[in-house]
């Protein structure tokens, strides 16, 4: 039930005598609505639907969404850890899609790294303080760049370009 100002509490609603429906103790107006309920179950039927006309016409939800063009190759690197799932076995059960097969890591010991115990490169940055405030350092991992500030020039480094001026002009110094 909705009433002028939201939704109406669980109150008995009852006739006034002219067709309309009052709140009882109040001369409020009570209007039965199904919008609520209509919402929801829109939703949930258009999916049941949507699930319906999928399997009567044999097209697999999950492959769809999985598989983006028929020629595409799983990359070398899944299948050689083991990471290959025949996605034609997905099947609905009733309530879920399912695969027969499931992804599946092999377990397999991890291997040993050795670091060495002195760093293969040094960064030379003799004005850099140890001060956040004087001297901010920022990393990026996927540029694999660092980004250093000495006084009030910005310098960027990394192992593919090497020292780089981003702002500013040795004049500044």
């Amino acid at each position: 039930m909705w009433s002028v100002g939201g939704l109406a509490p669980n109150a008995i609603a009852t006739d006034d005598g002219q067709g309309h429906l009052v709140r009882r103790g109040t001369n409020a107006r009570v209007f039965p609505t199904l919008f609520q309920e209509s919402l929801v179950s829109t939703s949930v039927e258009k999916e049941k639907h949507e699930g319906r006309i999928a399997s009567a016409l044999n097209i697999d939800q999950v492959r769809k969404i999985l598989e983006f063009a028929r020629a595409q190759q799983i990359p070398q690197s899944l299948k050689q850890h083991g990471l290959h799932t025949d996605f034609s076995h997905t099947s609905w059960n009733g309530y879920q899609w399912v695969n027969k097969e499931e992804w599946s890591i092999p377990l397999r010991p991890a291997k040993r790294r050795l670091l060495p115990a002195a760093p293969f490169r040094v960064l030379d940055a003799p004005n850099l303080k140890d001060d956040f405030y004087c001297s901010p350092l920022a990393y990026s991992y996927t540029a694999q760049t660092l980004v250093v500030c000495l006084g009030s020039l910005l310098y960027a480094w990394s192992e593919f370009r090497g020292v780089q001026l981003i702002h500013g002009t040795h004049s500044d110094t």
